[in-house]
């Protein structure tokens, strides 16, 4: 079942990407769900891929920092972790930084991707032979 996202959920995601530096331009992915009374909430930067030429089928990601004294502001961290690497092949998680906490009154587990997963279309692709970039979503 799809559900439309909260309303506070705008302001939510707007205030952690107060928290986040981009090297380049990507564009955000977000996804949401409720689970037992929490939301989790995943977020990524989109990935690249090149289309044509050498580099063809490659996919890129942006690099980013958070600054995790600010992210401290935005949620109210009850519990806070680091995985490092995927657990298995199926884990579309990832390498990502995961807070549970509350937000206005909302209990949120909120996970920041290293990489937006492989089973989603890239965001943008570069043209190898056209030039130039085009986004997907």
């Amino acid at each position: 079942m799809r559900i439309s996202p909260p309303p506070w959920l705008q302001d939510f995601t707007d205030e952690v990407c107060s928290c986040l530096r981009q090297l380049a331009d990507a564009d955000l992915g977000c996804h949401f769900h409720l689970v037992d009374g929490t939301w989790e909430v995943s977020l990524f930067f989109a990935a690249t891929e090149y289309v044509g030429g050498e580099l063809d089928g490659r996919r890129t990601f942006p690099t980013f920092w958070a600054d995790l004294n600010q992210l401290m502001s935005v949620l109210e961290v009850e519990e806070m972790y680091w995985q490092a690497n995927a657990v298995d092949e199926q884990d579309e998680l990832g390498t990502h930084l995961a807070f549970r906490g509350n937000y206005q009154q909302h209990q949120v587990w909120l996970r920041l991707l290293a990489e937006a997963p492989h089973s989603l279309p890239s965001g943008q692709h570069i043209e190898a032979y056209r030039g130039g970039e085009v986004e997907n979503w």
